[in-house]
Formats: C-alpha cells, structure tokens, sequence
C-alpha cells in the first residue's frame, strides 16, 4: 500500500515537466509556506503562486529523477536529482 503523502510527493514532482503553474499550486492550501532557500520564504497561497510563476518563466522544463523516497506518516524524504532547461530568453 503506498502512503498518501509518498503518492502527493511523487504526483507533485511528477508535473514539473509541463510548467503548469495551476497544477503545480494545486498541491498547496491557502495557508501554505514554502520555502527556497535561496529564493525565500513564500507564504499563503498567492505568494506561492508568483514565487514558482516566476520559477517555471526561468525553468521552463524540469524533469525530477527520484533516486531514494522514504515516507512515514505525513513526512516525506527524498534524494532526487532536477534536471532543468533554462529560458534562452532570460
């Protein structure tokens, strides 16, 4: 049986390649926080929203290579490697 957060985790990750910004957000609830280190802290829905708008504008194409994923309970780890396709426009 897979673990609802491990399936939520490798569902989100699996939709960077179409740079949907809806379907990305679709993982979040409006009082989210997520956080880039080196892009910041992000917090509520909208503000998530312009943040990864923003990243996928730069990264256009990101496919994820999950090496290791270990869930328990509502924690999920992952090892993974992005590989990313920068704008030429930028």
């Amino acid at each position: 049986m897979t673990d609802p957060a491990e399936s939520a985790i490798r569902n989100f990750l699996a939709c960077f390649p179409a740079s949907d910004v809806d379907e990305v957000i679709g993982f979040f609830n409006d009082d989210a926080v997520y956080i880039d280190g080196p892009r910041g802290v992000h917090r509520g829905i909208n503000a998530i929203r312009t943040e990864l708008q923003s990243q996928l504008e730069l990264v256009p194409n990101t496919t994820v290579d999950i090496k290791t994923l270990a869930a328990s309970g509502g924690t999920v780890l992952t090892e993974r490697v992005d590989n990313c396709e920068i704008a030429a426009n930028r």
